[in-house]
């Protein structure tokens, strides 16, 4: 009884896995960035963010994403 529960559940979580939709890809971009309320003399900084992304659709309605992401921010004085 025990074998036949783990071969169904097997069967469901493989029909699971082929159904899946994998998305990768990059995000690029600009980012221009000031401190607001400092000492004058301060400017604004135009700086760069990169990333990365996965992602996996289960469904129609359900999903889920990971992304790393990096952002230069800040100002020079």
């Amino acid at each position: 009884m025990k074998n036949l529960a783990i071969i169904v559940a097997a069967f469901f979580i493989s029909t699971t896995v082929f159904s899946q939709e994998l998305d990768l890809g990059i995000k690029l971009g600009s980012n221009f960035a000031s401190i607001s309320d400092a000492q004058q003399g301060s400017s604004s900084r135009t700086g760069f963010q990169a990333g990365a992304f996965a992602g996996i659709k289960f469904n129609e309605k359900t999903a889920i994403q990971l992304e790393v992401l990096y952002s230069q921010q800040g100002a020079a004085f």
